[in-house]
């Protein structure tokens, strides 16, 4: 299966091309990569739309249409194979996204980003860096380190209590 057309953002899911089988290699691939990307990017000293959110944008986005047909195909199918699917993949969507929102380099180099002139002369593009500062902030990346590892153990319970409820399981 062609994933990149499923995960464009130009193209509408074809839902009958998933299979639990291939939503899971694309997150053992799509997760790692991401991780990667985002490691690259807090390598650079330099920050811009470019390099930061344009990148993190369209990464980030992949990983929530590929999760959001996942949630949407085990509610319209409801079959053991994709609730095993869910159930497994739920901590390593649910930490990746725990570790993203405490990337305290990502934090920055985003909060870096409102004094971008760039960024100044567009008000869409200062909603962006805002909504992802916020983002940030709720993800607990301004916690300290013990507060952000129970933010974390917590985060995982409540997915976890939260697929649970939603399959009566």
């Amino acid at each position: 299966m062609n994933f990149s057309k499923f995960l464009s953002a130009n193209e509408l899911p074809n839902y009958n091309e998933l299979t639990p089988k291939s939503v899971e290699e694309i997150f053992e691939r799509l997760i790692p990569e991401t991780k990667n990307l985002i490691k690259n990017i807090n390598s650079h000293k330099q920050s811009s739309w470019d390099t930061v959110i344009e990148p993190i944008s369209l990464e980030t986005e992949k990983i929530n249409r590929i999760w959001g047909a996942c949630n949407h195909l085990s509610s319209v199918v409801d079959s053991p194979e994709w609730r095993k699917l869910i159930n497994n993949k739920m901590p390593l969507v649910t930490n990746f996204w725990t570790e993203f929102t405490q990337d305290e380099k990502l934090y920055k180099k985003i909060d870096s980003l409102k004094q971008n002139s760039f960024v100044q002369s567009n008000k869409t593009k200062q909603k962006v860096v805002s909504n992802y500062l916020k983002e940030f902030k709720l993800g607990g990346t301004e916690l300290k380190k013990n507060e952000k590892k129970n933010f974390k153990n917590n985060s995982a319970k409540l997915a976890k209590l939260s697929q649970k409820i939603s399959h009566f399981e």
